[in-house]
């Protein structure tokens, strides 16, 4: 699967949120970007496009003046090996948004489990 060009992500950024585009205005919850790219990584949706995350975006597409710095490139790029995301999805992490692959291939029949993070999972006290 291509990555978006620069185009195609600056219209996401104005589209609206959808079952392959999520704006987060800040990196702040990692929880909730944890499970969207659990959900982009499932394409539940059938749609075999990468699922988006644009991070530094808010809610009507204009920028939240994230700045973008090592911690924060760093912050999201671990999110797809930090353990929490099983098993692990193909990610990219630019200096725009996150780009998660979906984890079946449409051109082939094979099955891939199902990608699980821990806020899905029970647990038992």
């Amino acid at each position: 699967m291509a990555a978006y060009p620069d185009a195609e992500l600056e219209a996401l950024m104005s589209d609206l949120e959808s079952d392959l585009v999520e704006r987060k205005e800040s990196a702040a919850d990692g929880r909730k970007i944890r499970r969207n790219v659990c959900a982009f990584a499932n394409d539940l949706p059938g749609n075999g496009r990468p699922g988006v995350v644009l991070v530094g975006v808010r809610d009507d597409g204009s920028g939240a003046s994230l700045p973008i710095d090592d911690a924060l490139l760093t912050g999201l790029a671990n999110i797809r090996v930090e353990g929490a995301i099983s098993p692990l999805p193909s990610q990219e992490t630019h200096d725009s948004p996150i780009i998660v692959r979906p984890l079946h291939n449409p051109e082939t029949a094979a099955p891939v489990p199902t990608a699980t993070c821990p806020s899905d999972r029970t647990s038992e006290a």
